[in-house]
C-alpha cells in the first residue's frame, strides 16, 4: 500500500509479454480449456481503484452510478469488475450494493493467468478523477445543495440497510447525548500519515474537563477500522465532526443535514472537496488554520498540526455553544419537559 501523498495506483504493471493473440481458428481450443465460464451480464468495469482514499473510491461510485441511471441498467444483472490490484476496502461494500447488488465483485486478481472475452455489454467506468465529486476543488462551489448528491447519499445508506426511518432513530429522535467525533488520522497497515492532529489526544482530554457538566460525548474514532455501516453510522449519530483535512472526512457525505464540521488545514493548504460535499448535502462547515504546522517538508500538503488549547477554544468554543443549545432544545422535546 502507498505511503501518504500519491503513488496511490494499484494498476498492474504493463508487460507487452503478457498480451497474446489468438486467430480465429484457435478459437475452439481455448474455448475447451477448462475454468472457462461465460457470462452475457453487463459488465461495469472499474479500470482503476485508489489503493487506499475513499474519496477517489467513493468518486468511481458516484460516476458509474449515475451512467447507470442513464443507460437504464438492470442492476439484478450487472457485475462490478476491478480491473487491478487494488486492496480490500470498505467501500468495495458500496461498489457491490449500489452497483452490483446481486453477485460478488470480482477483483482484477482473480483474473490474473486467464482470458476474459466481454460478450454482453460493458461501461468503462468514468474514471474517478472527473465527475461530481471532483469539481470545484481549488475554487468557489456555486451549487450548493444538490439533488444529485442528496439521492445518491439516500441509496447508498439504502445498501447497509439505513432507511430515512433509521437515520431519524439513530440521529434525531433518540433521547441521548450530543456527540462530536474527531475522525483520527493515525499510521495504519504500515503507512505513514501526513496531515496529522499532533496534540489531539491532549486537547481532547482538556475538552472533556471543560464541558464535564454538559450531556455530551467527546470521541476519537478511526474509521480505518471500521465497515463501510459502520462508518455511516457513526457519522449520522454525530452532531459536530472533527478532522484534520484527509480522505475520511469524505464521510461527511453520510452526515446529517445541519451537522456541524470542522475541517482542520494546514495554513497554505486550499482543497474545498470536503467543503463542497458539506453544502451538497446541508451540513454546516468551518475551517481552522491556525496552530503551528509540523514537519520538514515545504509542501503544505504535508504538514502536520500542534493546536494551542486556547487557540482551539477561542475557534471552536461559540461553534460548540451554538450546537449544543440547539441540540438541547431538541432533547427538552423529546424528554417532554
Amino acid at each position: 500500500m502507498a505511503q501518504d501523498g500519491g503513488k496511490h495506483d494499484p494498476r498492474f504493471n504493463f508487460n507487452p509479454k503478457l498480451i497474446n493473440c489468438a486467430c480465429d481458428e484457435l478459437a475452439a481450443y481455448f474455448g475447451s480449456l477448462p475454468g472457462d465460464k461465460e457470462r452475457r451480464d453487463p459488465v461495469v468495469l472499474i479500470a482503476r481503484k485508489d489503493d487506499h482514499n475513499p474519496f477517489f473510491q467513493i468518486s468511481y461510485a458516484l460516476n458509474s452510478w449515475i451512467m447507470l441511471q442513464a443507460l437504464g441498467w438492470d442492476i439484478t444483472k450487472t457485475r462490478v469488475i476491478h480491473f487491478d490490484g487494488g486492496y480490500p476496502s470498505p467501500i468495495d461494500a458500496l461498489h457491490q450494493g449500489l452497483l452490483s447488488p446481486y453477485h460478488e465483485l470480482i477483483e482484477g486478481s482473480n483474473l490474473m493467468g486467464k482470458r476474459v472475452h466481454f460478450r454482453g455489454d460493458v461501461l468503462l467506468a468514468p474514471y474517478e478523477l472527473s465527475g461530481p465529486m471532483m469539481q470545484h476543488l481549488d475554487d468557489g462551489e456555486p451549487c450548493f445543495d444538490s439533488e444529485l448528491f442528496r439521492t445518491f447519499r439516500s441509496q447508498s445508506l439504502l445498501t447497509s440497510g439505513i432507511t430515512p426511518e433509521i437515520e431519524r432513530q439513530i440521529g434525531v429522535t433518540a433521547i441521548r447525548p450530543m456527540i462530536v467525533t474527531v475522525i483520527t488520522r493515525r499510521p495504519y497497515g504500515g503507512r505513514v500519515l501526513q496531515r496529522v492532529w499532533l496534540n489531539e489526544d491532549e486537547i481532547m482530554d482538556k475538552i472533556r474537563i471543560a464541558y464535564k457538566d454538559h450531556n455530551v460525548e467527546f470521541r476519537s474514532v478511526e474509521y480505518v477500522n471500521l465497515t463501510l455501516a459502520e462508518q455511516m453510522k457513526t457519522t449520522i449519530e454525530s452532531d459536530m465532526i472533527i478532522s484534520m483535512h484527509g480522505a475520511g472526512l469524505v464521510n461527511v457525505l453520510w452526515a446529517r443535514p445541519m451537522t456541524q464540521i470542522l475541517e482542520i488545514f494546514p495554513k497554505e493548504r486550499f482543497r474545498w472537496g470536503y467543503r463542497n460535499l458539506c453544502q451538497f448535502v446541508g451540513c454546516d462547515w468551518h475551517q481552522f488554520r491556525g496552530g503551528e504546522d509540523v514537519g520538514e517538508n515545504p509542501v503544505p500538503n504535508t504538514k502536520s498540526k500542534r493546536i494551542p488549547y486556547d487557540e482551539w477554544m477561542t475557534f471552536f468554543g461559540p461553534i460548540f455553544k451554538s450546537s449544543y443549545e440547539t441540540f438541547e432544545e431538541q432533547q427538552v422535546i423529546l424528554r417532554g419537559e
